[in-house]
């Protein structure tokens, strides 16, 4: 199991304005030979693009979150609206933003798998690209991991899904999950980049579950209330859903 001390950020990290948060980590500062400290990565943000209505709105919404020059990553997961994407990367001059496109569609598991592995920050944020969990909430986060000495955060929605499929679903999945003594989990997550190398090796596995991965290599593991806005429709059909639940159960890390 890997484990992990709280990171050593300023108790007033949260409440000051961006500008003037200082980080006290080692591995968030490097001082340079003329004296100047230069910010390195601190957090990642992995967003699993498919079909998503705006990369240009994506990327603005994080930096209104994180201001503090976070690396963004997308990955199109072969998404038919390809042409579309390509004209908004052009007008977007972030030098902090990557973008890579799959050859096929590999699913979300995979498409999140393949960003965390490309990622540089000290800790990497996963979120979905339809914003239901919305970049405000990245602070929670932040503030999860800077609380308590977990390896993986978890943002919870703090109102169901809101059409009875959903939530009957969810609820019946989270029961299973429970009775094999795994915690609940979201796609709205963060972890520490120690799991970066554990996530690299293992994201061309057959039936690839992201979740299972972690959360057999490490109980480090904390939740946080986040704000939801879901949507009036699902992406996920019945069959979707059931795929989706199925590869929790098949996947054997």
């Amino acid at each position: 199991m890997l484990s992990l001390s709280p990171p050593c950020w300023s108790p007033d990290f949260f409440s000051v304005a961006s500008s003037e948060r200082k980080f006290h980590s080692p591995n968030l500062l490097k001082y340079s030979q003329n004296r100047i400290f230069i910010l390195m990565p601190v957090i990642s943000v992995v967003i699993p693009v498919y079909n998503a209505a705006s990369l240009q709105t994506l990327v603005n919404a994080i930096l209104t979150a994180v201001p503090d020059h976070p690396e963004i990553i997308l990955i199109d997961d072969c998404s038919p609206q390809h042409a579309g994407y390509a004209d908004e990367l052009q007008q977007l001059s972030y030098p902090q933003l990557r973008y890579f496109r799959t050859d096929r569609n590999i699913g979300q598991d995979k498409a999140t798998a393949l960003g965390i592995s490309m990622a540089n920050g000290e800790y990497i944020i996963t979120m979905d690209d339809d914003l239901e969990f919305p970049a405000t909430e990245i602070h929670q986060l932040l503030r999860l991991v800077s609380q308590q000495k977990i390896l993986i955060g978890y943002g919870m929605p703090t109102r169901p899904k809101n059409s009875w499929f959903r939530v009957s679903t969810r609820y019946l999945y989270y029961f299973f999950i429970n009775r094999m003594n795994y915690p609940v989990f979201s796609s709205f997550r963060i972890l520490h980049h120690s799991l970066r190398p554990v996530v690299s090796a293992a994201h061309e596995q057959a039936h690839f579950c992201l979740d299972k991965l972690l959360l057999t290599h490490t109980s480090q593991v904390g939740h946080t209330p986040v704000r939801y806005h879901p949507k009036d429709s699902s992406r996920y059909s019945a069959y979707r859903l059931f795929r989706k639940s199925l590869l929790f159960f098949r996947y054997r890390p």
